[in-house]
C-alpha cells in the first residue's frame, strides 16, 4: 500500500470537464395582463427546438399537398390516355365498424385503397408504360411477352423498365 506522502494527487470530480467558452442568456420577455406583470423566459435553444418544430411541419404539410395533387393529374393523365386504374380505388361499401382511436370510418366506394404517395406511384408507372408500349409498337419492338410473363414481371414497374431496357437497345430514347 502506498504511503499517504507518495499517493497520488486527486483532483475534484468535474475538474476534467472542460468549460463552456460562452454563455447563453435566456432572455426575458415581459408581458402586462389584466392581474399585474408576468415574466416569461424564453431560452435560446427552446427558440431553435420551435423553429425546427414549425419548419418540419410545414415541410410535411406541403409534401402531403403535393402527392394529393400528383394523385390528381396522374388520375386525370390516367383518363386521357384510356388507362384504367379502377383497381386502385375501392369498388364497394365495407361493413361499418367501429373503430376504438381516432375518427376513423369504413372505406366507400371509390375511396384509394393506398395512400397518397403509393397511389402516385402506381398510376404514374402506368401513365409511363402506356407511352413505352406506344413507342415500342412506333419502332417495331416486341414487347407482348413482357405482359404474359406475370411471374418475372409481377408489377408495372417492373414492365416498364424491361420495356424501357429495350427500347434502349433499339434505339428509341424513352424518358
Amino acid at each position: 500500500m502506498p504511503s499517504p506522502s507518495t499517493s497520488p494527487v486527486r483532483a475534484p470530480l468535474g475538474a476534467f470537464i472542460p468549460r463552456p467558452r460562452f454563455r447563453v442568456r435566456a432572455r426575458r420577455a415581459v408581458r402586462a395582463s389584466g392581474s399585474g406583470v408576468d415574466v416569461v423566459v424564453v431560452d435560446a435553444a427552446a427558440r431553435a427546438g420551435l423553429i425546427v418544430f414549425v419548419a418540419r411541419v410545414g415541410a410535411l404539410a406541403l409534401g402531403k399537398a403535393k402527392q394529393a395533387n400528383d394523385v390528381e393529374r396522374g388520375t386525370r393523365e390516367a383518363r386521357e390516355r384510356g388507362i384504367d386504374c379502377d383497381d386502385l380505388f375501392v369498388s364497394e361499401d365495407a361493413d361499418d365498424r367501429w373503430y376504438l382511436i381516432g375518427p376513423w370510418r369504413a372505406p366507400r366506394r371509390g375511396d384509394p385503397k393506398f395512400g397518397a404517395g403509393r397511389m402516385s406511384q402506381e398510376i404514374n408507372g402506368r401513365v409511363r408504360y402506356h407511352d413505352a408500349k406506344i413507342a415500342a409498337k412506333a419502332n417495331g419492338v416486341k414487347y407482348e411477352d413482357i405482359e404474359e410473363l406475370k411471374a418475372l414481371y409481377p408489377t408495372t414497374p417492373k414492365k416498364f423498365v424491361e420495356l424501357r431496357r429495350r427500347l434502349k437497345e433499339a434505339g428509341v430514347e424513352v424518358k
